[in-house]
Parts: structure tokens; sequence; C-alpha cells
């Protein structure tokens, strides 16, 4: 990927994640760490999303008038919305 590209790749992450930015390597290495240390012992069976919440925002495809397909994102807190040009493309 060229420089431009994963400014643009930051971007659509950041528009399209709650907490508004991708999480870092050490974020994720922390749920790693947690979930193989004596610390989860207790911990069975769960889907843990480590996503910034993403996994909360629920996509939808919609029927518009000209009969075509169009994807609308639903936040929680927001209601629907329709995402940026370039996550429809």
């Amino acid at each position: 990927m060229i420089d431009e590209q994963i400014e643009q790749f930051k971007a659509q992450v950041a528009a399209t994640t709650p907490l508004g930015r991708a999480g870092t390597p050490n974020e994720i290495a922390k749920t790693v760490v947690f979930l193989a240390s004596d610390d989860s012992s207790y911990v069975n069976d769960i889907e843990l999303f480590v996503d910034g919440g993403t996994a909360q925002i629920l996509l939808d495809s919609v029927a518009c008038s000209d009969s075509t397909m169009q994807t609308f994102i639903k936040h929680p807190a927001e209601g629907w919305k329709e995402p940026a040009s370039s996550l429809n493309s």
C-alpha cells in the first residue's frame, strides 16, 4: 500500500468505529495475554470482540426507490445513517 492508501484506510476505520480510531497492536496483544493467562480461568465460551465497538453496529441492506441496494449503518445511539461513499463502493 502506498502512504495515501494507508491514510485513507485509517480515515475509513475511524469513521466506522464507534471509538473513532483503529485499535493498537498493544490493545490486541493485551487481550490475547489476558485470555492466555490464569486471570481468564473462569471465562468460558464467549465471543470477545476487540474492535472498538464495531460489532455493535448493525449493517443492513435497504432497497432504494430505484431498486438498487444500498448499505446503511445502524449505530445504537444515532440510528440509521448512510456511511461514507467509500464504504458503498
